[in-house]
């Protein structure tokens, strides 16, 4: 069949259409297939399949954790948990709804690191370093390493600090500095807290925002 064109009366089925032109209220196919696909908005329900690592086994997911109230004064040595939601207190237990929980399974592509709008004094040896692990209440810095001591200098930077997937190599890596990011996989074996440990300089000012990408293997 070759062309058609809107509009078409009612619910028509067809074996084979060269092209169809104007807006399909509902289109429902058992399988489909194309060389070239423009989409403006695409929603996708289950499962999105594609030729690359994530196919048919992965989920991308992103999750954002805030310093807590106090971070500006961290001592050296100080660590935090960071929480859910900007601007609350610490949280003082694993129960409670503002500590960021990163799922058992998270396989950690990436970090990224901003000042959340409040510029980190930065001064000498200021640095921060990002770990994560067993949640631990006064807050202890996690056994997985996923930002090393990076300047605040660097997370005062226009599009802040970045580690991992593949963005500039003038950036920390994903684990140690010694360690190619593509080749590191961090996988959490615990519902895990994210870390933010002061390891250098003493803060007189400024707030982070981190955020964490991982891929979780699809049960079932």
């Amino acid at each position: 069949m070759g062309s058609l064109v809107q509009p078409i009366a009612g619910n028509q089925s067809f074996t084979n259409v060269a092209n169809l032109a104007g807006q399909l209220t509902n289109l429902d196919v058992s399988s489909a297939s194309a060389s070239n696909l423009q989409v403006n908005n695409l929603r996708v329900d289950n499962q999105l399949q594609a030729g690359t690592f994530f196919d048919n086994q992965w989920v991308e997911n992103v999750v954002v954790g805030y310093a807590p109230l106090g971070f500006a004064n961290l001592v050296i040595g100080g660590v935090v948990n960071l929480n859910r939601v900007p601007g609350v207190p610490a949280a003082l237990n694993a129960a409670d709804p503002n500590l960021l929980l990163l799922p058992d399974g998270a396989m950690i592509s990436g970090v990224t690191l901003s000042n959340n709008g409040t510029a980190l004094a930065p001064g000498g040896a200021d640095t921060v370093q990002v770990d994560t692990g067993v949640p631990a209440f006064p807050a202890a810095a996690g056994a997985l390493s996923l930002v090393a001591a990076t300047a605040a200098s660097v997370v005062n930077g226009a599009n802040g600090a970045a580690v991992g997937q593949g963005l500039l190599t003038a950036q920390p890596l994903l684990g140690t500095a010694a360690v190619d990011p593509a080749a590191v996989v961090l996988q959490t074996t615990v519902p895990s807290s994210v870390t933010v440990t002061k390891a250098g300089g003493a803060n007189t000012g400024g707030d982070l925002r981190v955020a964490v990408h991982f891929v979780l293997p699809i049960i079932g």
